[in-house]
C-alpha cells in the first residue's frame, strides 16, 4: 500500500463521517473494512476495497 495504515484510517473516517449514522457507526464501519481487507485474498486495490466497504457499511446503517 502506498499510504500508511494511519493515513488510510483517517481517509476512511472522512468517508464514513459523510454518511448518516454518527461517529459510532463511522468507527464501526472503518474497523469492519480493515478486518474484511485483512481476511480477503487477491485484492487488487486495498484502498478501493476499504472505501467501498466503509461506504457500504455506513449506507446499511
Amino acid at each position: 500500500m502506498s499510504e500508511s495504515i494511519s493515513e488510510l484510517r483517517l481517509r476512511m473516517m472522512s468517508v464514513a463521517y459523510r454518511m448518516p449514522g454518527g461517529v459510532a457507526v463511522a468507527e464501526d464501519a472503518v474497523q469492519d473494512a480493515f478486518l474484511r481487507l485483512q481476511g480477503a485474498s487477491k485484492v487488487i486495490s486495498p484502498e478501493g476495497c476499504l472505501v467501498k466497504t466503509t461506504a457500504r457499511r455506513c449506507g446499511a446503517a
